[in-house]
This record gives C-alpha cells, structure tokens and sequence, in this order.
C-alpha cells in the first residue's frame, strides 16, 4: 500500500514541480501580488494554512494567481496529440486533412490567444480570471468559460493529465503555506560587507531572467533565491500547526 500511494504521489512531481517554480517566481516578482495573496488567506485566520476546498472554491485571488502562473508557463512542453476521426477536418486556410492525420496543439501557444485572454498576454495578470468592475456575472462567466477552453496547463479532453487533481491538491496547500510562511525573494546582490553594527545590505533583483528548457517538461534553472521566515514564524510554529489540524493522533 505504501508503494502504490508513493507511486502515485511521485508520478506527477516533475510537473508539480515546474508549477510550483513557475508560481513562486511570479508571485516574487511583484510585491503587490505578494500582498494581496497574504492579504486573502490571513483574512479568515487561516495564515499559513489553506484546507485544499477553501483555497480551490472560496479564495478567488490565491487561484487566479495560480491560473495565471500556469498560463504564463505551462508545465508540458510538447504537442498534444490527436489522430483524425473518420473524416476530413477543414482549417482556417481551406486546407482539408484526411483521416488519420496526427495534428496537435501546443499549450503555451494557445494561452497567448489575444482573442481569448486579452491583448496583454505576455503580462502576468491574475486579475484576468476575476470579474471585473463593468461585468455582471453572465459576463464574467461566459468570459471564464472561453478562457477555460483553451486553458491547457494540464492538457484538455482525453489528454488531459489523468494526475491533475492530485497536482491541483498538492499546488493549492503549499502556495498559501510558503506564502504565509516565509519571506521568498529573487536573486541577491551583496553591496557591501556586513559589521557588527551594520547587516550586510542587500539588492533584491526581481528583473532576474530564469532559463528554460524544453525538454518533455518546461524545465527552469537560474533561479536564486533568498528564503526566510517572516517574522513570528519558525519550524516549531509549523509543526504546531500542522497537529493542531487534527483532533487526535487518530486523524493523522
């Protein structure tokens, strides 16, 4: 029984890891993000801990920035391939393809639809898959359903990853948690030595470049990083709140 859960935990840590990277590194990036994030989740009491339910269903900022992430940098970096049922399929130019043809769709393409996702479509923007303020909500639902359409971070139909629900599980308890925990910055750049009466002074550079390979997955490097606690955090104030959420050894 422990090989079998482990398997299915580790099947999907290539991808889940290319997610997590890709939502870290957005949400550091911008400050106001980082506020707004820790703005929703300390709002109920829940500040380093989010039940997988209230972060998917009820906190609409935390999953539009997760969206938005995977938007910006889908995990799978091939085609999603399909054959051709038993009929021709007409493009856009006129061009008829026969039966059998295998034709695909790459992810990262499709969310840079204009059409779709709005002329900004380079911008990280979480707002995106809000409603916004001249919407009602017909609007703003019809809107998200086309969004959703093409949103292809995990795939879509039957190619879809048969794993993402254990992704999804995994993404939305760990990004409130590292949020709410530490203090994440990008790369650091000493400026000067530190004393015994002056810290060492430090430049948080958020226009660092990561890089990327395409490989099966969107593989990043070259992202240094400076983690930290935030203040009144620490291992013991993780521990303790993790037991808290079970009512007995029983419920572990």
């Amino acid at each position: 029984m422990l090989g079998f859960g482990g398997s299915n935990l580790q099947a999907g840590s290539g991808t889940t890891a290319v997610a997590l990277r890709t939502i870290m590194h957005q949400i550091m990036k911008d400050p106001v993000v980082v506020f707004r994030t820790r703005e929703e989740l300390e709002a109920p009491g829940l500040k380093h801990f989010m039940p997988f339910r209230e972060a998917f269903n009820d906190f609409l900022y935390v999953k539009a920035v997760i969206q938005e992430a995977l938007r910006i940098h889908p995990p799978f970096a091939l085609l999603f391939e399909r054959s051709l049922p038993a009929s021709e399929l007409s493009v856009s130019d006129e061009t008829l393809l026969p039966m059998d043809t295998k034709v695909g769709i790459f992810g990262y393409t499709m969310h840079l639809d204009k059409e779709v996702f709005g002329e900004d479509t380079d911008t990280f923007k979480p707002d995106r898959w809000l409603q916004q303020f001249e919407e009602d909500d017909g609007q703003c639902q019809a809107r998200l359903r086309r969004m959703r359409s093409l949103y292809m971070a995990s795939g879509q139909g039957q190619k879809d990853c048969i794993g993402v629900h254990v992704a999804e599980l995994q993404i939305y308890e760990l990004t409130p948690a590292l949020v709410g925990l530490l203090d994440v910055c990008m790369r650091i750049v000493v400026t000067s030595q530190p004393t015994s009466r002056s810290p060492q002074s430090e430049l948080v550079d958020p226009e660092n470049k990561w890089r990327v390979q395409q490989r099966f997955f969107s593989l990043q490097s070259n992202m240094g990083v400076r983690i930290r606690w935030r203040p009144g955090c620490s291992l013991e104030d993780l521990a303790i709140r993790t037991l808290s959420r079970f009512e007995s050894i029983d419920d572990l």
